[in-house]
């Protein structure tokens, strides 16, 4: 199955109108959550417009669009999960293992942000194994490159933990 199947799977489509605070959409392609729909009235000659306002998910950045009511934009569906960090490669910068609910180990390509980048950093810091890590990682569809790129599964970091 290619990236642009894999991500469609995470797409479904809903019309502006029907946006609701906390649903999740693609904005410029950034996964994003809605903070805030303001809806226009139908003005003499126009349709009635949404203006939505999305944080992404990723980078914390704020995304407004202002569409037709009835334009459709793409609603996403984001799988969150835990995971126990198992492995720190040095040499390989995107991916770290983990370890999942059943213990079995998984290699994961995680979006290198500042949340993968403290992890990393902490788990190599603790040079005697002392600490247990554990990541909470959101799976979402996103561009790769511009908005009008290819959207690809990405697995991203959004907090860690450490036992010690």
């Amino acid at each position: 199955m290619s990236a642009e199947n894999a991500a469609q799977e995470f797409l479904s489509p809903i019309q502006a109108h029907a946006l609701k605070k906390g649903n999740y959409v693609l904005i410029k392609g950034h996964p994003c959550k809605v903070s805030e729909v303001k809806l226009s009235k139908t003005g003499k000659h126009g349709h009635m417009k949404a203006r939505v306002s999305a944080k992404c998910i990723i980078t914390g950045i704020k995304y407004e669009s202002v569409r037709a009511g009835h334009s459709v934009m793409q609603q996403i569906t984001v799988e969150k999960d835990d995971f126990q960090l198992a492995y720190v490669d040095e040499d390989e910068k995107e991916s770290l293992r983990f370890l999942d609910e059943s213990g079995s180990e998984a290699e994961l390509k995680v979006l290198e942000n500042e949340e993968a980048k403290a992890l990393r950093s902490a788990k190599q810091e603790d040079t005697e194994d002392e600490s247990d890590f554990s990541a909470t990682i959101v799976k979402t569809p996103m561009a790769q490159g511009d908005e009008n790129s290819a959207l690809d599964v990405v697995h991203v970091i959004v907090a860690w933990r450490s036992s010690k």
